[in-house]
């Protein structure tokens, strides 16, 4: 495997202002250099890449929100072979909260490796049970769009 880049937009968003401005969110620009011996490490250095930038820049990571992330994962599976699930199923979006009842098994892997979110109090998400099901359902939830445009299609 030749030398790969992967370039990702990130949105980091906060519980709380991080700025004299009230800003809660902040946007950093990550650049990866793939390990041509094992590209599965990738997402992990992409996180601990997220830390190390919060701590540099005295973000407050245990209000962490979410993480957006954009970047090309078909291209870095194409040169890698390797297609990370937990990042493509997620839509490349990362929910924290001490309280939330959807977190994904990476999400609170995530929330006990770094702390992000640990003292976001996101109780009221739970209230809305479509909403968790549906990030727990991307699948089905993919099936049902998918049906819709049909139909609409069709008529």
């Amino acid at each position: 495997m030749t030398n790969y880049v992967l370039k990702l937009e990130t949105i980091l968003t906060f519980d709380v202002p991080i700025n004299g401005d009230g800003d809660r969110q902040t946007i950093l620009d990550c650049e990866i250099t793939l390990d041509a011996d094992d590209p599965r490490s990738t997402p992990m250095r992409i996180f601990k890449h997220f830390d190390e930038q919060m701590f540099a820049w005295d973000l407050p990571s245990n209000q962490l929100v979410t993480i957006s992330t954009c970047g090309d994962w078909s291209n870095f599976t194409e040169h890698t072979g390797y297609r990370p699930d937990f990042w493509m199923n997620s839509n490349g979006k990362f929910y924290f909260g001490k309280y939330r009842q959807d977190l994904s098994i990476t999400e609170l892997w995530l929330i006990e490796k770094y702390g992000w979110g640990a003292e976001v109090d996101d109780s009221w998400v739970n209230a809305d049970d479509t909403m968790a099901w549906m990030r727990q359902n991307p699948v089905a939830v993919l099936e049902a769009r998918l049906k819709v445009a049909r139909e609409r299609a069709a008529a």
